[in-house]
C-alpha cells in the first residue's frame, strides 16, 4: 500500500512540473518567505534567528541570551539518565515549539554543539596567537633568514664538502 502511495505522489509531482513548472526547493535557504503560511512561519523564523545568532555564540548559555530579546527560547531533551538528547526551540509569543532537528537538521543538537566546539577550538586557536605575537603565520613557505651572511656560509660549508648538486632525471 506505501507503494502505491509513492507512486501516486510521483505521478502527480511530474504532473505539477510538466503542466506548471512547480518544483520542491532544495534547503531553506532558498525558500520564499513571504509566502509560507501558519506553522511553517514560525519554524523559518526559528531557523533564521538561530542561524544569525550562532555566528557571535561559542556555548549554549550563549545562544539561550542571544535568543531570549528575540522571543525564542531552547530547552534541552533529556534521556532518563540525565544526558542530553536533544533541544527544542520555542516561539514564545505564539507558544509553538519545534524539536531542532525536526526544523533542519543544522539545528538538531549534535549539530549545533559541534558547531559550538569547532568556534571554542577556533577561538582558543585565536586567544593563542593573541597570547604570542611572536608566533606568526606565513604563507610564504620556509622561514629562511633575511641575514646574507648566512646565505653565504652555507654555500661554503659546501663547497667544503664537495658537494654537487644533481640534476633531476626525467
Amino acid at each position: 500500500m506505501g507503494d502505491c502511495n509513492f507512486r501516486k505522489s510521483a505521478a502527480i509531482t511530474k504532473a505539477l512540473t510538466r503542466e506548471y513548472g512547480l518544483t520542491f526547493g532544495k534547503g531553506k535557504k532558498n525558500v520564499r518567505r513571504e509566502r509560507l503560511k501558519g506553522k511553517d512561519v514560525i519554524k523559518y523564523r526559528i531557523y533564521d534567528e538561530v542561524n544569525a545568532s550562532l555566528k557571535s555564540c561559542s556555548s549554549w548559555q550563549d545562544l539561550c541570551k542571544v535568543l531570549s530579546p528575540k522571543g525564542i527560547s531552547l530547552d534541552f531533551v533529556r534521556d532518563s539518565d540525565g544526558s542530553v538528547r536533544g533541544v527544542t526551540f520555542t516561539d514564545n509569543e505564539n507558544n509553538v515549539t519545534f524539536a531542532g532537528g525536526k526544523i533542519d537538521h543544522s539545528l538538531s543538537y549534535d549539530s549545533i554543539n559541534q558547531f559550538l566546539e569547532n568556534a571554542n577550538v577556533i577561538g582558543a586557536a585565536a586567544a593563542e596567537m593573541l597570547l604570542q605575537p611572536h608566533i606568526v603565520p606565513s604563507s610564504s613557505g620556509g622561514g629562511g633568514s633575511s641575514s646574507k651572511d648566512d646565505d653565504d656560509e652555507d654555500k661554503d660549508r659546501d663547497k667544503k664538502n664537495n658537494y654537487i648538486p644533481r640534476k633531476r632525471k626525467r
